[in-house]
Order: C-alpha cells, then sequence, then structure tokens
C-alpha cells in the first residue's frame, strides 16, 4: 500500500506552490526509497536469521515403579541330603581290594579299632582315610569320648592300640649297695609322691567348674595335631626310608600320655581326671619312648610291684653330651636370617660363660646335632627333648613369644639335659603349689621329677633360673598364681619364670656339668647329700669324697 500511494504521489504533479514544494521535498526523499527502478533478475532478498535447533537429548528413562515394601520371600526350605549309607559289614573271608595296595601286617593293624580304644578322632579320620579296608574302618566303629572310657587302676596301657606294646621290663642294678646308712636315711621318695588328703579335694574343686576332667579340651587335641604333625615331618626328612614314621611317633605320644596318666594314679586322683593329651610332657618337653618306659617303670617300683631301682644318671636315659667337642647345630630351612640370628645369640650367651662351643654345620648331619626348625604355630613357643638323644635333638621354635632369645636358651638347657627348676626335689622348700588353682590336668607340670634321674650336682634352688615356670602358668584362673615363692614372696614373684638370660647358678650348673672331664658322681643322690652338707661329714665323708667329686667339688 505504501508503495502504490507514493507511485501515485510521483506521477501527479499539480497542486499548489508551496503545498507542491513540501510534496517536492517528502516524495524526493521517498524516492530515494521507494521509487528506485525495480531489478526483475535481481536475487530474493535472503530469509530472515533463525537460530539453530537446540542439541539432540536422549529421551528420559522409561518410568519404573518403586520396589515392593516387602521383599519378595525366600524360597522354601529344602532338607539336606540323607547320609551317605555305611559300607557292607566286613568280611573276613574277603580280602582287600587289590588297589588298596596293603600287605604289611603291621600296617593292617594299627590303629585297629577297639571299643575300649580312646584314640583322637582326628587319628582315626587319618587312618582311615589312607586305609579304608581295614576292618575297624569296615565296621564303622567310631570314637568314644574318654569320659565313657574304663580308667584302668595298673599299669597296662592306658590309650591302647593292639599294636601297642606291653611296657618293657628294664633291669637296673642297685646302685645303693655300700652307701653308708647315714647316707641312706637321708633319702625319700620325693618323685611321684601321694597328694594328701587336703591337696587333692583343692585340686579337685576344678573338676565341679570350669576344668571337664574327664574330657579332652580342643587347646590340648590341636597341640598334640601340631606336634604330631611337625614330629612326622622331620623324622620323614631324616629317614626318608622309614616305613613306620607315623606309627613311632604315635607310640611315643601313646607312651607320654601313659606316664602322665599314671602320675595322676600315683597322686591318687587318676580315676577322676584324664591327663591333657597333647603329645607334651610338662608343657614343652618330648620324651622318647625309652624315657617313658623308664619311669612307668620307676612309678610300678613304686608301687610296689617290682623292687625299687636306684638309677645312675650316667645310665640314665637323660644323656649329657660329649665334652671336650663343640655340639653341632643346622639351622632348617625354615628358620630365615632373622630367626638365625636369634638363635645364635642364644647359643653365645651360653658358650660366653661356659666351656660349651657350638658349632654351626652348612650340611644336615647324619646324628648327633642340634636341629632348630620353626613352627609358627601359637599353641607352643618351644619344644625340645630333654638330654641328648638319637639320631637328632629337634627344638621346635615358634618365634612368636617375647624374649626370644630367652626361650631359645631354655629349650636349649633342656636338650643339654636339664630340668625345670621348679621341679627339683627340694621345690617344696623353696615354692608353695597352690592346689586350689592348679588344672588337674596339668598335674604333670607341677609334680617333682624323679630324683633317679635328675641330680642338681649340689646347686642350690635359684628363683632367678631361665629353667623356673611362671607364677601362673597351668592355672584355672589366669589372675592367681599357681606357684608362690616362700622367701620374699612379693619380690621373687616377679622374678620366677624369667627369660632374660642365664642366671649366676645355671651358669654354674653348666659349668659342673660339662666343664670338669674326669670329675664325676657315681650316684645320682650326691646333689642332695651335697646340699643336706654331708660332703665333710666325719663318718661319712670319706665315703663322698671318693664317690660323689664332683658335687662336692672335690677335684
Amino acid at each position: 500500500m505504501l508503495r502504490l500511494f507514493l507511485s501515485s504521489h510521483c506521477a501527479v504533479s499539480q497542486p499548489s506552490l508551496p503545498l507542491m514544494f513540501l510534496q517536492v521535498i517528502v516524495a524526493f526523499s521517498w524516492e530515494l526509497i521507494s521509487c528506485q527502478p525495480q531489478n526483475p533478475f535481481a536475487p530474493p532478498p535472503p530469509p530472515p536469521f533463525r537460530p539453530p535447533p537446540p542439541p539432540f537429548r536422549p529421551p528420559p528413562p522409561p518410568f519404573r515403579p518403586p520396589p515392593p515394601l516387602f521383599p519378595t520371600p525366600p524360597p522354601p526350605f529344602q532338607p539336606p541330603p540323607p547320609p551317605l549309607r555305611p559300607p557292607p559289614p566286613f568280611s573276613p573271608a574277603a580280602p582287600p581290594p587289590p588297589w588298596i595296595g596293603i600287605s604289611d601286617p603291621n600296617l593292617l593293624n594299627y590303629l585297629s579299632r577297639l571299643q575300649t580304644s580312646v584314640s583322637p578322632e582326628y587319628a582315626f579320620n587319618y587312618f582311615c582315610g589312607r586305609f579304608p579296608a581295614h576292618d575297624g574302618c569296615r565296621q564303622q566303629q567310631r570314637w568314644q569320648p574318654q569320659a565313657q572310657q574304663p580308667v584302668p587302676t595298673n599299669l597296662q596301657p592306658i590309650i591302647a592300640t593292639t599294636t601297642m606294646p606291653p611296657i618293657p621290663r628294664i633291669q637296673i642294678a642297685d646302685s645303693l649297695q655300700g652307701v653308708p646308712s647315714e647316707l641312706k636315711s637321708q633319702l625319700k621318695h620325693f618323685a611321684f609322691q601321694m597328694l594328701d588328703e587336703k591337696d587333692k579335694r583343692n585340686i579337685l574343686k576344678a573338676c565341679s567348674g570350669k576344668v571337664k576332667c574327664l574330657e579332652q579340651s580342643e587347646t590340648a587335641t590341636k597341640k598334640r595335631a601340631a606336634v604330631k604333625h611337625y614330629e612326622i615331618a622331620l623324622n620323614k626328612m631324616i629317614q626318608p626310608n622309614a616305613l613306620d614314621v607315623e606309627r613311632s611317633v604315635e607310640l611315643r605320644h601313646l607312651r607320654t600320655q601313659q606316664v602322665k596318666q599314671a602320675m595322676l594314679r600315683r597322686a591318687g586322683i587318676g580315676d577322676k581326671v584324664i591327663a591333657a593329651n597333647d603329645g607334651t610332657f610338662q608343657d614343652d618337653i618330648l620324651l622318647t619312648e625309652h624315657q617313658s618306659n623308664w619311669i612307668l617303670n620307676e612309678i610300678s617300683a613304686l608301687d610296689g610291684r617290682r623292687k625299687r631301682d636306684s638309677l645312675f644318671f650316667e645310665n640314665a636315659p637323660t644323656q649329657k653330651w660329649p665334652t671336650g667337642e663343640p655340639i653341632k647345630y643346622y639351622f632348617d630351612p625354615s628358620l630365615n636370617s632373622d630367626d638365625q640370628e636369634v638363635v645364635k645369640r642364644a647359643l653365645r650367651s651360653i658358650e660366653r660363660n661356659t666351656c660349651i662351643k657350638f658349632e654351626l654345620v652348612a650340611e644336615r648331619p647324619h646324628s648327633k646335632y642340634i636341629h632348630y626348625i620353626k613352627n609358627p604355630d601359637p599353641a607352643f613357643c618351644g619344644l625340645s627333648f630333654i638330654g641328648r638323644v638319637e639320631p637328632v635333638n629337634p627344638i621346635y621354635l615358634s618365634f612368636l613369644c617375647v624374649d626370644l632369645i630367652g626361650v631359645t636358651v631354655h629349650e636349649t638347657m633342656h636338650a643339654l639335659g636339664i630340668n625345670h627348676q621348679q621341679l627339683r626335689a627340694d621345690r617344696d622348700e623353696y615354692v608353695s603349689v597352690q592346689w586350689d588353682n592348679i588344672n588337674p590336668q596339668l598335674y604333670d607340670y607341677f609334680a617333682i621329677a624323679d630324683t633317679s634321674q635328675f641330680t642338681s650336682y649340689g646347686i642350690a634352688y635359684d628363683y632367678y633360673s631361665i629353667m623356673h615356670y611362671s607364677p601362673f602358668v597351668g592355672g584355672v584362673d589366669a589372675d592367681k598364681p599357681t606357684l608362690v615363692p616362700k622367701l620374699q614372696p612379693e619380690r621373687f614373684m616377679k622374678i620366677i619364670g624369667q627369660r632374660k638370660g642365664l642366671s649366676d647358678r645355671d651358669v654354674e650348673l653348666l659349668r659342673v656339668m660339662y666343664c670338669n672331664p674326669g670329675c664325676e658322681d657315681k650316684i645320682v643322690y650326691c646333689g642332695i647329700w651335697t646340699l643336706k652338707g654331708l660332703c665333710n661329714a666325719r663318718s661319712p665323708g670319706s665315703w663322698m669324697k671318693r664317690n660323689c667329686r664332683r658335687s662336692c667339688g672335690f677335684c
């Protein structure tokens, strides 16, 4: 419309002069804009600017309904599968399958099941896993808890298997022949004593409380399994061709248990207590079969079933090492460099104060050496045989306890033939045993040792000894003591059981035992007589000078 309006004004030129003048000015201005000639070939004007579309966005996820307020109920309970059916009854006429490979009659009879057997469950499972065709395994006879077993009243096998041989009789000459009567009168049976009625009542209180005296504890069972495992592994290493390693180790453990049970019976509580069947004696000692047989013969003699024989120390099962030559020792590959340094420092502390020398060997000898083995098991700190044994003296160390060097010294002292201090014949003069806090199953921790096997060599009782027990060992209540010193109890309660190092009397005992060759005692009781001041007595003095030269210091 505007363009038509302008066009019409461009064509008209007849108004009055002022008006025409105004029209000319306006028309000229608009003509510049509107009256330009139209080019028919001009390109069309560009389209107006439009912003680009927004970037693509994926559509939102589909709507999901919220979870239900209550979860889906579990599937219905499925009962366990039915137990396996036992194999058919064993028929003696049917031979074992040829693939079993059993031809040795000893293996066939090994751990044969008896109605009176109290062998542990793990031993039965282990054996039957290897020999499923054995009659005891086929008949599905199971282990019976010890509480259900009759407790023997004699020295017949307390833990029985069909292949366990009877206890051999050991013939030993009576060394008290020719001993003056004044000296004989000073001796009494310190070891394997009968507890008095008060002590029996006190120790048996635990059986009606925290201790199940007719059952094996889980701790004892686990310890026995661990000890047996380590012993079998070592024996197979040093005797790779032996066929009866497992049987011999098991027999030693059974004999050790016989000793502990016989000691309970001798104390008057064997019908109410089963000893801890943990494979050890006095917690950290391993007994050889011969040592166990020896002790059982001693107890049998005390019971009056055979003549009491006095034992000569040098002929007893606890043997010393040869003097005048170093004791060889070997590191098992299980020990790392730090463990080896602990052992070396322990041995240097013995060498530094005595004439005893140790020699580290790179190759494992065939016999007469100490074999240090690492067994990181919390069941024990250390284990050792007492005295020299054949073919090797293993010392098992866990390296998990405090005072590692002291523990190593303690176990090495056992290997040298030294027993625990608190089991000496004169123990009751220096230490009071708190029987009302003693675990009855650990009675062997506190029974005075056989004076016919161990001598004091006249060295006085020592609260500082590294061989003394802690005042809290073997207790029912761990917060109450089991051993209380009779002299200055407040002072020595903090001392006994130390594992920091050898005491002066420990060193003196080693020197008397090993550092004066040719100077010997002919009677094991010389140490007792020496402590009673009889070395220079007028009447037996000359006899003591001839027969107790080492203990009395006459050479």
